[in-house]
This record gives C-alpha cells, structure tokens and sequence, in this order.
C-alpha cells in the first residue's frame, strides 16, 4: 500500500498509539473532584502544556475542541459578539477552507460584509487588494497559512505587517502546517490560530485553538465552564491527551525529517514533469510546504485516476476531502484562474514521515501505465 493523502488524514504515530493503550483505561472525568477526576485533570493540562510548546504560546492560551472546523467556528462565530459598533467587516480569501469559507456565507446572512480576497495563478493571495480592502471598519481577517490542496504557504509575515496599523482580529488556520514547518504564534502578532489533531499522525476528534491573552471571544456552545468556558462539553480525554503527545513528537521529531519527505516530493514531481506529458504542477511558483504535491494530468478526470490508482492500492485525493464526495470542482483552482481542463484533471499527493523512496519509485513504475491508459480509453 502506497498511502498519499495525508492531508486529508494521517495515520497514527507508534508512539502515541503506545501512550494510548498505557492510558485507556483512565476513565474518569476531568471536571470531577475526586482523586481520579483530579488524575485525567493533570494529564489533560500536560496535553495542554505540550500544545503551547508546539505553538510557542502558554498553556492558558490553549482551548480544545473537536478539530479544525470546530476550531475556525470558534475563532469566527465567538469573535463577531465582540465587535465594536461600526466593525461590521472581515477579510478572508478565496482558497480557504470550507469550514472558513461556509461560516463567512453564513455572517453573510447576518448582515456581514465579508471582503473575499482574489489569488493568482499561483495561489499566493493578492496583498494589494487586501490593502485596498481593510479599513477602520474591518474587524477580523481570517486566512489559512499553508492551502490543504496545493501547499501553498500564504504570506503571514507581510499580512502582518499591513493590519497592523488596524484594530483587527488575526485568525489563521494552520491545519497543514503543524509538523512539517516551524511555527511561533509568537514571531507573529497572531490573535487566533486553528490546529487539528489527525492531520500531525494523531486521533480524529481532537483539535485546538490558540486564543492570545487579551484576545476576546465567546463560546458558541452552550452547557458547563470547561475549557475557560469558551467550549463548553466534556473534553474528549483519550484524544486530547493523543494530541499532546502527538504535538510533542510534531516540535521534536516530526520537522527533522521534512528534507527527506521534500526530497521526495520534488524527485516525484520532477519525474511526472519530465516523463508523463502535458502536466502541470499547481502552485510550484510559490512556497510550498514540504509534502504537498497537486498535479493536473491534462486529459484525464482527476476522481477517476484517484479510483483507478486506488485499484492498485495508491491513496491520492482529488480536492479536499470534505468535499471530494460531491464531485465539485475545486474552489482552489478554479479561484487561481487555471484552464478548465486543469481544474478537472487535478490530484494532490500529500506525503507523510512514514512514506519511503521505495513507494516512490513504485509510484513512478505506475502512473505513466495509468495516465496513459485513461487517456486512451475511449469516451
């Protein structure tokens, strides 16, 4: 099996499946007061702890939910209540993801005006225009730091550096970056930052989101105080504590070995672009992260060679997971302008730590054989 779609989902690490079974049969709730209650306690605040480490914040600034789109809810829907009379505007970009994208149409409806920032052909997001957009009125920019489908890395030091002449609220959703490039929320004036915890080889079910002191937010969800009363619900103990040591591995192990799995991506890509005719490699012009490689095989539908190599025990993914169900189009593509024959040919490899150059070069046995085959058959 040749697994390729970890940014849609990453297989567990051996080490946090081993602290797992350790630690399964502590059941108790963390919100009790009894000495077991107390021991989840201490082991939930260690998850917290291990958290901030990876993000360069404290443990106080650590709020868990349930993952990613949870999280940028948090981040969108808890912030608005908060805004100042007269700040009725946010900025996003046209490449989010839908969780971002789906909740800005929804403050739409309630009266928002949301600013949808253009990108260009090479997914980077236009920063003049965003220049031209945010004014005295803009009370939050959300954008995402690296894109789930092309890995591209937004500009967030020079997005930075425009709002800070703005009372606004920074929200970045960082899903793809964590583990596979550095990251401080303290190198950068970041208000709210989104990780989720299956995309760095822990459980689905657990996520964060870094809330900067003095950063003011409401929950969302109704019920007890837990999580500083922001999330209200019982923690999700086993796949938080997963995440924590998951989030440990990410700051000291995970990034040491991204020159490997970039060494791997760019020898794949540079094999497609030289063996396999009319391909193009989306967003190769800008930053990428280092495991993230979408190419469009001109010719051939991208859900259909997504089957076709799956046949053969190859994972790949055609768009975003979330929504690759539906057979949409990506919004990502379509938004950086490409050819329509581009748009529908696209598939993403997206690499993990646990990929070896053996796979790769059984990829590259492969693929020329499928692409040529689907192109060939007839219509």
């Amino acid at each position: 099996m040749i697994y390729l779609d970890n940014n849609a989902s990453s297989p567990l690490a051996p080490q946090v499946k081993q602290f797992l079974l350790e630690h399964l049969d502590i059941y108790a709730n963390p919100s009790s007061f009894h000495t077991l209650g107390k021991n989840s306690r201490q082991l939930l605040d260690v998850a917290r702890e291990q958290v901030a480490y990876l993000l360069g914040g404290s443990p106080r600034e650590i709020i868990f939910t349930s993952g990613g789109t949870e999280s940028n809810n948090l981040a969108i829907l808890g912030s608005l209540p908060c805004a100042p009379k007269g700040q009725n505007h946010i900025i996003t970009t046209k490449v989010e993801h839908p969780s971002v994208l789906n909740t800005m149409r929804y403050c739409e409806k309630q009266g928002w005006d949301i600013t949808y920032l253009p990108v260009c052909k090479s997914g980077l997001p236009d920063l003049d225009y965003l220049t031209n957009s945010i004014s005295s009125r803009t009370f939050l920019v959300s954008v995402m730091y690296a894109n789930n489908e092309t890995g591209v890395i937004l500009p967030i030091d020079e997005i930075t550096r425009i709002l800070e002449k703005y009372n606004v609220i920074f929200h970045v959703d960082a899903t793809q970056m964590i583990g596979r490039q550095p990251l401080s929320v303290s190198d950068h004036s970041i208000d709210l930052l989104t990780i989720s915890a299956h995309k760095f080889h822990s459980l689905k079910g657990a996520g964060a989101l870094y809330v900067k002191d003095g950063t003011r937010i409401s929950s969302t969800v109704q019920g007890g105080k837990q999580e500083r009363n922001l999330r209200s619900g019982t923690e999700n103990f086993h796949n938080i504590i997963a995440m924590g040591q998951a989030s440990y591995l990410a700051k000291t192990s995970f990034l040491d070995k991204m020159d490997k799995i970039e060494q791997m991506r760019n020898h794949l890509q540079n094999f497609i672009l030289h063996n396999i005719p009319q391909c193009v490699v989306n967003g190769i012009r800008a930053p990428r992260i280092a495991n993230t490689l979408n190419v469009s095989f001109r010719g051939v539908l991208g859900d259909v060679l997504v089957r076709e190599l799956s046949q053969h025990n190859v994972y790949v993914s055609h768009g975003a997971a979330c929504s690759s169900g539906a057979r949409e189009p990506s919004h990502v593509l379509k938004a950086m302008n490409l050819e329509w024959d581009f748009i529908t040919s696209a598939i993403r490899f997206s690499f993990s730590i646990y990929n070896t150059q053996q796979q790769i070069e059984d990829l590259k046995e492969l693929l020329p054989k499928v692409v040529d085959k689907l192109r060939n058959m007839p219509e």
